[in-house]
């Protein structure tokens, strides 16, 4: 129920974020740039720790007990 409300307000805030940054404001805006973050992660230990940190804010454990 939680992602059914925050993914939607999530993506468009990112859409509306990257498409200032040169990726398109569209689902395949959002593909190119999920894909660019994660090629840099490999690189850079501060960009994979900020993009965890945000993955952890935004998606919830879907660990079930």
């Amino acid at each position: 129920r939680h992602m059914q409300f925050v993914f939607p307000i999530a993506t468009q805030i990112l859409m509306d974020v990257i498409s200032n940054y040169g990726f398109s404001k569209s689902g395949e805006g959002v593909i190119q740039f999920t894909l660019a973050v994660r090629r840099m992660e490999r690189n850079d230990e501060e960009i994979k720790r900020l993009n965890t940190q945000l993955k952890t804010y935004f998606l919830p454990n879907l660990e079930t007990s």
